[in-house]
């Protein structure tokens, strides 16, 4: 197979399965941190550590042979540490007409890699031992780990359990379908990738159902994993088991526990390529306004995949933008960010205290439900993270110190809070104004288009200014989205004007536009006074 290169201006295979990210890197361009010999570089050197499931690859350089000469320079060194810039070694010499080098890793794990120039008399550039690394590369040739079971959880409802292993996991890779009976057509699941995770969905005729998965990580290397079993239909009674394979639910078999058994929370909920950090509750002992602002340190508990409802959807749920008259009837709230708190309050707690706080949640307004995260500390507020726009209904569940909680919200059951996340600011453009004439001079019509899936009830704002960069002065009020806006101006404003219009939606997005030209607006009405009288000295006396 042919080895992957490492380029100056990115990282690529040649006739070979590409690497999994790309960075800019000019190894020979190592020297300008301490001395400048070489060519400059143009892209920065990069820090982050790139993955490659291939132990050999070439890394290429580039040179100025005007500086080369100058330095009377005979060879390009590289140099590896195999743990972490503790101890190097020099791993080959070429000369600067070879071009690159090939290493080949003699094993996984990750290398950095510098760059020495060396002159005909001996020395090195640079010349100390402490250097900085110009490259990091992380050789992994090993596969994840991914384990699925399957199980029925109840009469027409299948229950997967999965959970992938991998130093370098990358799990927003993660893929999960599944097939029913003699069926060839492999159905989509729709979870939030995490690393591990539980999740069920309806199967009302039953029968035998597969399921298979892949998952990868940053060095693409691809992990699998199928599992099947037999589902009853719906109106068949089977005794519920213990979902297998797990060390301990997060919810005991009490009084109204049907539907949680075997539940657990994933170790963290990544939504980018290389994981997030692991988010904890947020203690505080009030109980302030659930959706205040908190502050940036402040992070949430972990979030979970597990629809918990029937009516499963394997296509996306519903647009994240949902018009108001959409909305249940329930209580909602409207929010600018995927990060927001939940307060909340418990009443009628027994001896035995509060174990857990669970929140659950739904796109589909009832329609099915998932378990999303636990708030460990059991203090309100709980800072919850989405990972896009959408609606999200919301669910508490409370469990007792003995493991005694209510079900589940089951199909059909409607939210006790509707929060829409909405990041996006409205789309707005500033027509071009009109003004009057004559008599209505003072008059400027002001007209507008806009749009947005979240309008609020008098989204529109419109401001003058005496000048392009403000200061900017209210022309009246909030004004609901009509398009257009009359402005009979008055006294006291300047003669030369500009427009400024700011739209805001439901969620608090704001998007502005000003007129580029100002409006020449001429309130004087010039007018005669009689100041004096001349005689005309061509007439005549009487």
């Amino acid at each position: 197979m042919t080895s992957p290169v490492f380029f100056a201006s990115k990282i690529a295979f040649l006739h070979a399965p590409r690497l999994h990210r790309w960075a800019a890197v000019v190894l020979a361009l190592l020297c300008l941190g301490w001395e400048a010999r070489l060519a400059p570089a143009a892209v920065p050197i990069p820090t982050r550590p790139i993955y490659t499931n291939q132990p050999r690859f070439r890394i290429p350089f580039r040179y100025d042979p005007a500086e080369l000469e100058r330095m009377s320079a005979t060879q390009i060194l590289l140099y590896v540490s195999d743990d972490e810039g503790i101890k190097w070694r020099k791993s080959q010499a070429v000369a600067p007409t070879d071009g690159r080098f090939t290493f080949n890793a003699p094993g996984d794990g990750e290398y950095w890699f510098v760059v020495r120039t060396q002159s005909a008399d001996g020395s090195l550039t640079p010349a100390q031992e402490s250097i900085e690394p110009g490259l990091k590369v992380i050789v992994d040739t090993s596969a994840p780990q991914l384990y699925l079971t399957v199980r029925q959880s109840q009469p027409g409802w299948a229950q997967l359990t999965w959970k992938a292993v991998d130093t370098h996991l990358k799990p927003s890779s993660l893929t999960l379908h599944y097939k029913q009976g003699n069926s060839t057509k492999w159905k989509p699941l729709s979870f939030v990738p995490n690393t591990e995770g539980q999740m069920q969905w309806q199967i009302p005729t039953g029968g035998n159902i597969v399921v298979k998965g892949t998952v990868q990580d940053l060095a693409a290397n691809t992990g699998k994993a199928d599992m099947q079993t037999s589902i009853a239909p719906a109106t068949d009674i089977v005794p519920r088991t213990n979902v297998p394979g797990l060390p301990k639910p997060v919810a005991n078999k009490g009084r109204g526990s049907k539907s949680n058994t075997g539940l657990y929370i994933p170790k963290r909920f990544s939504e980018t390529e290389e994981g997030s950090a692991q988010f904890k509750p947020v203690r505080q002992d009030s109980t302030p306004d659930p959706f205040a602002p908190s502050p940036s340190q402040q992070e949430g508990f972990v979030a979970n995949t597990k629809p918990i409802g029937s009516r499963w959807h394997d296509d996306e749920t519903t647009s994240p933008n949902q018009a108001q008259s959409d909305l249940p009837a329930v209580p909602f709230r409207f929010v600018n960010s995927r990060e927001f708190n939940i307060g909340y309050k418990i009443d009628d707690i027994g001896p035995s205290g509060v174990s857990a706080v669970e929140v659950f949640v739904s796109q589909d307004n009832g329609d099915s439900w998932w378990k999303f995260g636990v708030d460990d500390d059991r203090k309100s507020p709980a800072r919850v993270k989405v990972p896009k726009e959408g609606r999200y209904g919301l669910a508490m569940r409370v469990r007792s110190g003995v493991g005694l909680t209510s079900d589940p919200p089951q199909a059909g059951e409607r939210p006790d809070m509707v929060i829409v996340v909405d990041i996006t600011p409205p789309e707005l453009r500033l027509l071009p104004l009109e003004q009057g004439q004559g008599v209505a001079n003072n008059q400027i019509l002001i007209q507008w288009d806009m749009e947005d899936q979240n309008l609020a009830e008098e989204p529109i704002t419109l401001y003058y200014g005496g000048s392009a960069a403000g200061p900017w002065h209210p022309i009246a009020g909030a004004h609901r989205n009509t398009g257009r806006y009359l402005w009979k101006v008055g006294q006291g404003v300047p003669s030369k004007l500009y427009i400024r219009i700011q739209a805001q939606d439901a969620a608090g997005n704001t998007q502005t536009a000003s007129t580029d030209y100002p409006v020449l607006v001429d309130l004087s009405r010039p007018r005669a006074r009689i100041v004096d009288i001349e005689p005309d000295g061509s007439g005549q006396r009487q």
